[in-house]
């Protein structure tokens, strides 16, 4: 590659990694609007609430959150399984309680309902699940909490973080019990809950046919509703099954969601408007109940799939705990780790400088690619955040790819030093170790993998990040790297020199 070519390669390599640093790292302003500025992507990645740091818009959320643990109908763990079965007394119910369930890894199944012959998971209960996963995910989305985190616990198990919010903390902790609720949307009305019947829909039809939706309202006194809207149909065959109110002085509407109701609404007079505005005079919503309680209807109505269709019969998700968590490595832990990083790449720069001469320059660019390229997938991927342990499996990529240039590098310098050229000596280097540094970032890729798929909570998260690290450092060394050695030392007639390589007769000009 002549000069020409290696200064264009070289001019576009520059802009690209000037580009994508701004990205990442440079708030730009948006030149008016309602939108002010556009943050970078290291803003935009989730941080652990253990990091303590105000995130969010306006600083709304700090360290510390709310941890629930929601298990399905027919399932517990294994500890409360344990825990149950000791406090009982020998007898028939110790044993047939033995009996009923089966435990498989850390959760223990009500085996008549949701184990097949085999003793397997069977198809529906795992339809049931995903179902329900899916919608949880979709109301807490729909909340808009940032730093909401939805995991998948022993197969079968869902945990919700939620973190607390700086103004109003624990506002949002209600949510678990209320978004737990699963099954399709169903109106019932009645003088009581036991005696009610169905007003809609009527039989045969989905829900979907009669309500068009929920969303919230709040009038000038500050009172929060939660509004339901109609559709003619819905209006129309509300009004017909409430008709009979004046005449019995009130009657109650049920809005149930599976077999829960989660909205109780007393009424004095038949119901024909288009739209239910409803309110709790003795505990009046606050904003974010008035949401979640119309994000869960409006979710439930407007379900592409009713849970109808999923399974038949009935299913629930139960919440077994709310565990508080605190900021666990103090309020301005990821203020600590930007500076420790800083500080870690200056002093890495400074030995390759020092050591190579301007072939840090190779190394730097290597480098900024690198870290680019992980901050962006750490973006893209919604289940990894900035906690310790990914800045951990950062940290010890960044070793190993540093470790790897300074191996082909130190081997470039023995070639050199034994009288090769240059490009003989970079050639016979990295040809020489192209396999002990493939072999190396596979088996840490290899391991790193396989525990993030065996592993649990923070230990799966730095598995992932060292593994899919390791392969941008494999990349990063034997492909990066090598082209832009080769592209820089078109620049220069003494190469020995540009990679600070000496030997120890005199060099000659052409070196």
């Amino acid at each position: 590659m002549g000069k020409v070519k290696s200064a264009i390669c070289l001019a576009l390599a520059t802009l690209i990694i000037a580009a994508l640093s701004f990205i990442c790292f440079v708030a730009l302003p948006a030149g008016g609007g309602s939108i002010t500025q556009f943050d970078p992507v290291v803003t935009w990645i989730d941080k652990d609430a253990n990091l303590g740091v105000e995130y969010g818009a306006n600083d709304s959320y700090r360290g510390g959150g709310y941890l629930a643990t929601l298990y399905p109908e027919g399932v517990i763990s294994a500890a409360e399984f344990r825990d149950n079965l000791n406090s009982m007394q020998e007898g028939k119910e110790k044993t047939e309680y033995a009996e009923r369930y089966t435990q498989i890894g850390n959760l223990c199944f009500d085996a008549e309902e949701n184990l097949d012959a085999e003793g397997k998971v069977t198809e529906e209960f795992v339809n049931k699940f995903n179902y329900a996963k899916d919608r949880l995910t979709e109301r807490y989305e729909r909340m808009n909490i940032e730093g909401f985190r939805l995991d998948v616990a022993d197969g079968y198990a869902l945990r919700v973080f939620v973190p607390q919010a700086a103004s109003t903390a624990g506002a949002y902790a209600s949510t678990f019990s209320l978004f737990a609720n699963m099954g399709d949307l169903e109106v019932q009305f009645g003088s009581d809950e036991a005696s009610a019947t169905t007003a809609l829909p009527a039989t045969g039809k989905s829900i979907g046919e009669y309500v068009k939706g929920a969303s919230t309202a709040t009038d000038g006194a500050g009172t929060h509703y939660v509004v339901i809207n109609f559709t003619s149909a819905g209006q129309e065959r509300l009004a017909a099954r409430t008709a009979d109110v004046a005449s019995s002085g009130s009657g109650t509407l049920f809005f149930k969601v599976g077999e829960n109701t989660v909205i109780s609404l007393s009424i004095t007079s038949a119901v024909e408007d288009d739209s239910l505005y409803i309110s709790n005079p003795s505990s009046p919503f606050s904003a974010e109940a008035a949401e979640a309680l119309a994000i869960l209807i409006d979710t439930t109505a407007n379900a592409a799939t009713p849970a109808s269709d999923v399974y038949d019969g009935d299913f629930s998700l139960n919440l077994d705990s709310v565990v508080t968590m605190r900021a666990l490595y103090g309020d301005s832990a990821l203020v600590y780790m930007y500076i420790a990083f800083g500080v870690l790449f200056v002093l890495m720069m400074a030995f390759f400088f020092v050591r190579y001469g301007l072939l840090g320059f190779v190394h730097l660019y290597t480098y900024l690619f690198f870290l680019l390229v992980t901050l962006l997938c750490m973006w893209s991927l919604s289940f990894i955040t900035v906690s310790a342990y990914t800045f951990a499996a950062v940290l010890l990529a960044s070793l190993l790819l540093s470790a790897s240039q300074a191996f082909v590098y130190e081997r470039a310098r023995k070639e050199y030093v034994a009288g090769k050229t240059m490009s003989a000596a970079v050639k016979n280097a990295y040809k020489s170790t192209f396999w002990h540094i493939f072999d190396l970032h596979i088996v840490v890729a290899g391991v790193s993998f396989i525990t993030y798929a065996i592993a649990l909570t923070h230990l799966s998260g730095f598995a992932f990040m060292l593994g899919l690290c390791s392969l941008f450092s494999g990349i990063s060394v034997l492909a990066i790297g090598r082209f832009m050695w080769m592209i820089m030392m078109r620049f220069t007639t003494k190469q020995g020199k540009f990679c600070n390589f000496k030997r120890k007769e005199v060099e000659d000009d052409e070196d």
